[in-house]
């Protein structure tokens, strides 16, 4: 198993945990025992679940600064969803393992051309940015444009974005494609920046 990180509440463990810019979850991989999962799931359902701390069972750790108010549930219990699994250890037994995650994790907003985007690696999140970009994109892009389009919006401010509190072996991106988009990419196929090629 990873490493785990205490979570202030019960007998909880976490060894993937994401908050955004405000302090809300994104995402939370939790371990623990049955009863210990319920009535986790059930504070938060009911909300009265209004924040958590996580402890790093290493002092030396230098995540350990996140220690305090870490991550709050204010509006937002309704926008998260959760799966359960089990899984056997060999020290403590079957333990639950519950995936919670807002609703937007992995989803297109195609109103405000947005998405979240989380992965267990940089390759496969790297292919879920740039599907993402194609998706949300309203002009089609050729792969081969992949590395120049992702270096524009990288340059440009809060169009692809990597939360600050992130703890575990979990990689993640915010991506919003800028306003004037399909202009830049038109602009960049005129001067040849982005060539076309044809099949």
């Amino acid at each position: 198993m990873k490493k785990l990180y205490k979570i202030s509440f019960g007998n909880l463990y976490t060894d993937a945990f994401v908050v955004d810019e405000t302090g809300c979850l994104l995402f939370a991989s939790i371990f623990g025992r049955n009863a210990d999962v319920q009535a986790f799931l059930a504070q938060v359902q009911l909300k009265k679940m209004e924040n958590l701390t996580i402890k790093d069972p290493e002092p030396d750790d230098p995540r350990c600064a996140v220690v305090g108010q870490w991550c709050h549930f204010s509006g937002y219990s309704d926008n998260l969803e959760k799966s359960i699994t089990k899984v056997a250890t060999e020290s403590y037994g079957v333990l639950e393992h519950l995936f919670l995650y807002q609703k937007k994790v992995n989803k297109l907003d195609y109103g405000s051309k947005s998405a979240w985007m989380i992965a267990s690696d940089p390759q496969e999140l790297d292919q879920l940015l740039w599907s993402h970009i194609q998706e949300l994109a309203d002009i089609p892009l050729q792969n081969a444009w992949q590395k120049p389009i992702i270096t524009m919006l990288e340059s440009l401010d809060e169009c692809i974005n990597t939360p600050d509190k992130t703890i575990g072996n979990i990689f993640i991106r915010q991506l919003k494609l800028p306003g004037d988009f399909n202009e830049m990419i038109s602009d960049k196929v005129k001067s040849g920046e982005l060539p076309i090629y044809y099949q």
